[in-house]
């Protein structure tokens, strides 16, 4: 069996998140977190094995817990300007709401893959 390739993968994160714009995502990719690669039974299930897997890191503006419009409080890995400051390209960048955020526009260019959501109301003009 051939070892998946690991990507890094950022969740940007800030206060007043919709909870579902960053968990659905999470909860559909997160069976391909990396930090259980090395467990045989881990991939056994899959056939063939995935050809990647997920090193997550979760960002904000800062290191405080980052409050979203419902469910708990997420703390973050690491604060954008940091993960900045270390010169760390995100292979995978979740961008929750599709807000404008320093990670995005940092990031964005070099990344493989930018993903966005959005689960807010629009209003459509009637007729």
């Amino acid at each position: 069996m051939s070892t998946p390739e690991i990507l890094s993968f950022a969740v940007c994160l800030f206060d007043y998140v919709q909870l579902l714009d960053y968990s659905g995502p999470m909860d559909l990719l997160g069976f391909l977190d990396n930090t259980s690669r090395d467990d045989p039974k881990r991939w056994a299930r899959f056939s063939p094995p995935p050809k990647a897997v997920f090193e997550f890191t979760y960002l904000a503006p800062s290191r405080e817990s980052v409050n979203p419009t419902s469910g708990p409080a997420v703390t973050p890995t690491s604060s954008y300007d940091e993960a900045l400051a270390s010169g760390k390209q995100f292979d995978v960048l979740l961008v929750p709401g599709g807000t404008y955020n320093p990670m995005f526009c940092a990031q964005a260019p070099q990344s493989r893959e930018v993903l966005t959501t959005r689960t807010c109301r629009q209003r459509r003009s009637p007729g």
